[in-house]
């Protein structure tokens, strides 16, 4: 049995390192697929209303343990210097709204907050094809995925990662 997990272990930490590609190299991205979600306040958030902005997608959940641990990193990547010119975008895969009010409330989320109920509006989990969650994606200032599988808010990389995106 020790055997086993020794072999899943190193299988896990060799498939991270393959999933942890670098950013995709300017010339090579393609357009971000397009969403348009309802806002926290109600209203209609288009992603192409983002072009020109380099933009950190959270993809969440409520009921996600690792989703809300990252919260507290979210919060302060995005109270840094370097992300001030960075837009955050939360979209919640959640099937009620009112436990994804709560948990923005509760964790203090700020910046835009969208929901997909279920990830199903729009097409989300089709155009998004995300298997886990969180998920965080990363789009250059052109509207182009430059990240699809980014560093989480906890991982110090994202730092350098943003402030290639915000140099281009």
């Amino acid at each position: 049995m020790r055997k086993v997990l020794v072999l899943l272990f190193m299988f896990l930490a060799c498939y991270q390192s393959v999933l942890a590609q670098k950013i995709i190299e300017k010339g090579k991205r393609k357009p971000a697929p397009e969403f348009t979600l309802r806002s926290l306040e109600g209203s209609k958030v288009s992603l192409s209303q983002l072009k020109g902005k380099v933009v950190y997608i959270d993809f969440w959940a409520s009921w996600c343990g690792p989703c809300l641990a990252e919260m507290p990193s979210s919060k302060k990547l995005r109270e840094s210097a370097l992300a001030k010119e960075v837009t955050f975008v939360y979209v919640s895969i959640d099937s009620r709204e009112d436990k994804w009010k709560n948990a923005i409330n509760a964790k203090d989320v700020k910046g835009i907050n969208l929901i997909s109920l279920n990830g199903n509006e729009d097409g989300l989990g089709d155009k998004y094809d995300f298997p886990y969650i969180p998920r965080y994606v990363l789009i250059d200032k052109k509207g182009n995925i430059a990240d699809f599988d980014a560093k989480r808010p906890s991982d110090k990389g994202i730092e350098k990662d943003l402030q290639t995106l915000l140099t281009e």
